[in-house]
């Protein structure tokens, strides 16, 4: 593809971006980590193509800050992952706030991991800020809600500076819960979530009505499994 653009081709950047999507997919199907660092190689060229106010640098930036973050969490190198989050902020810059196309929950999430390593509360604050829009952006009905909800509370808590962020965080695990069927498979991936909180809570002050909160959520989740287990042996034999 790229001998069809040389050097100067309006076309190469393009180019370079759609080598780098065919090799991000095919590590993710073989595994091969010089598949990803190839493509990351295309990506950084797409990007120094399109210099600033080039209508599809926002494009090229996406491409390159997901294939550096799948290398981070398939290697661990803290200078992918210092460059993710760079380039996250320049890809943050080219879209207005509150526009839809602004990849807000994979830039929290990196955020959140680089706190934890390091325990920059600038970090983390951009992390909860970061999720606290992308709220604003998944209003009541929106299908992703739920999910949001329950990614800012795990930045409240994961910060836990003070105890007003860890009863935000459980009141936006409480509210997220109630957004999930009994049935569906992430509720007990919820209910641990904020019986975790509920139990930090009730290190700090002591009430029994935490301590009560998770036991009800324990048993609500025990009792659901023999419903979901049957559903998924049925579904296996069929």
């Amino acid at each position: 593809m790229l001998e069809l653009c040389p050097l100067g081709d309006r076309h190469r950047p393009i180019a370079f971006y759609i080598l780098l999507r065919s090799l991000c997919i095919r590590f993710t199907q073989c595994g091969n980590i010089d598949d990803l660092d190839e493509g990351i190689q295309h990506g950084c060229e797409a990007v120094r193509l399109c210099t600033e106010g080039h209508p599809d640098r926002n494009n090229y930036l996406d491409g390159l800050v997901v294939s550096l973050s799948s290398r981070f969490h398939h290697q661990g190198n803290s200078r992918d992952l210092d460059e993710v989050i760079f380039l996250y902020e320049e890809a943050l810059c080219l879209y207005p706030v509150r526009h839809e196309s602004r990849n807000l929950p994979l830039i929290g999430g990196d955020l959140r991991t680089r706190f934890i390593q390091r325990g920059d509360t600038d970090v983390i604050d951009r992390a909860v800020s970061l999720r606290r829009e992308a709220l604003m952006l998944c209003p009541p009905g929106h299908p992703h809600r739920a999910t949001t909800r329950s990614n800012l509370a795990i930045e409240l808590q994961t910060r836990y500076d003070t105890i007003m962020d860890l009863n935000e965080a459980i009141d936006m695990y409480r509210e997220s819960l109630l957004l999930k069927q009994h049935d569906d498979p992430e509720r007990d991936t919820y209910i641990f979530n904020l019986c975790s909180a509920l139990c930090s809570r009730f290190t700090e002050t002591r009430k029994n009505e935490d301590v009560e909160e998770v036991i009800c959520l324990c048993r609500e989740s025990l009792a659901a499994l023999p419903l979901y287990c049957t559903r998924i042996d049925i579904s296996a034999t069929t």
